[in-house]
């Protein structure tokens, strides 16, 4: 254990999407700039920061997949990360995180992204993934909305946090199908719930119990996960120790697997 965060950013378009429509709020209320955007879509490179953090350092983390085709996902998801940057110190602001108060800062930014889509004609139907963590005083809070995850990684072993909002999942869940039916499930991939959403939106929001051993985090959009299994990455992590390391073997990994098809990939990778 060290004084210190490690946090490692990396973001690729992926092999067939024309526009990077993720974002993330990296550190500190760092967030990409439409400026970063444009050069991940149009250098076709994947895109890397790297900071660290001092462990008393109140924290938000998050990573947000754009839908709606175009430039609408990407103003959404940079809305949603750009929500919680400025509202940060708001969120802060009680003795402590609890799961009630972020459901509630999400359902806020969903009503007002619902009513930027609203006013402007090209946005309407925009929407977009919003999954993270919060640290204040020592203290692990997840929260998550779509089908961006958050995972795990300690004593070898990698766990999914997060539950994805699929109807493939949801319908898992119920036992209604099995593992390989919801693989051949049509709309296995379809959200329920979505930053964007027109109704009363109620995210998830857990907390993330303390260790003996050290943590890593990993937040990704699904351009990593529909590419590569839990057993693969578990195996990459088992590997390496170096989350930057990590971090680039599992984009590159995910690029090169399906050389004609690919989404957006954006990752964060954080060290206890």
């Amino acid at each position: 254990m060290t004084d210190k965060t490690s946090v490692y950013f990396a973001s690729s378009v992926g092999n067939s999407r024309e526009n990077q429509e993720d974002n993330a709020l990296i550190a500190n209320g760092r967030i990409l700039s439409r400026e970063e955007v444009l050069y991940i879509s149009q250098s076709r490179q994947t895109y890397e920061l790297a900071y660290e953090c001092n462990l008393e350092d109140n924290l938000i983390i998050a990573v947000s997949d754009g839908m709606g085709g175009h430039a609408s996902g990407e103003v959404a998801s940079a809305i949603s990360v750009g929500y919680l940057a400025e509202n940060s110190r708001r969120i802060f602001d009680p003795a402590a995180i609890t799961k009630e108060a972020l459901k509630g800062e999400i359902s806020k930014l969903n009503r007002y992204v619902v009513e930027s889509a609203r006013e402007r004609e090209e946005l309407h139907g925009m929407g977009a993934t919003l999954c993270g963590f919060v640290r204040k005083n020592g203290e692990l809070y997840g929260f998550n909305v779509g089908d961006s995850r958050l995972y795990s990684y300690r004593g070898e072993e990698l766990e999914q946090l997060s539950v994805d909002h699929t109807e493939g999942q949801r319908l898992l869940g119920l036992g209604l199908l099995s593992k390989d039916e919801c693989e051949k499930f049509p709309r296995r991939k379809n959200l329920y719930r979505y930053i964007g959403y027109n109704g009363e939106l109620v995210a998830d929001a857990f907390k993330i119990e303390k260790s003996a051993y050290t943590t890593k985090l990993l937040l990704c959009t699904d351009g990593l996960t529909d590419v590569l299994s839990d057993e693969e990455m578990t195996e990459i992590f088992k590997t390496n120790q170096d989350i930057k390391q990590i971090g680039k073997i599992l984009i590159e990994r995910a690029l090169g697997r399906n050389a004609g098809y690919g989404d957006n990939i954006t990752l964060i990778l954080i060290e206890f």
